[in-house]
């Protein structure tokens, strides 16, 4: 993670096995997403500290019928922890459409800057979204 007072980004580049992305040397491929966040204006090139490259091979996961039962028992482990937030289709268990993980990710940004932002129930997060999903897993 990110020294005190830092901040993490995760870059998520993805690919086929022995497609052209993969095959990219490391360095190559960093300083490519390196070179992009600064021309988007996300970072200053001067703000990084150090890059790493993770290949990670089956990194989406494929859900089985019944899989909401499994989920119950991480969901519950993880809301015992009080400084913990999961976003994105990994962190809510679900694989859902890209703007729908823009819309949970601003509705979260929106809530962490409102004054009562602990108020806010965020279960991993979107609460009707996860009970839809969760239904029909369960099925």
């Amino acid at each position: 993670m990110a020294p005190p007072h830092e901040t993490s980004l995760v870059a998520e580049i993805p690919c086929f096995p022995k497609d052209v992305i993969s095959s990219i040397p490391d360095e190559l491929l960093a300083a490519r997403v390196i070179d992009e966040l600064v021309q988007a204006g996300i970072i200053g090139r001067s703000d990084l500290m150090e890059w790493r490259h993770h290949l990670l091979p089956f990194a989406y996961p494929v859900y089985s019928v019944g899989y909401g039962r499994e989920v119950t028992t991480i969901t519950d482990c993880l809301a015992t922890f009080t400084n913990l937030d999961t976003l994105g289709r990994a962190g809510s268990f679900y694989y859902s459409h890209l703007h729908d993980q823009f819309r949970l990710s601003k509705n979260y940004v929106e809530a962490l800057k409102s004054v009562d932002a602990k108020s806010v129930a965020f279960v991993n997060g979107n609460d009707e979204i996860n009970e839809a999903y969760l239904n029909a897993a369960l099925r």
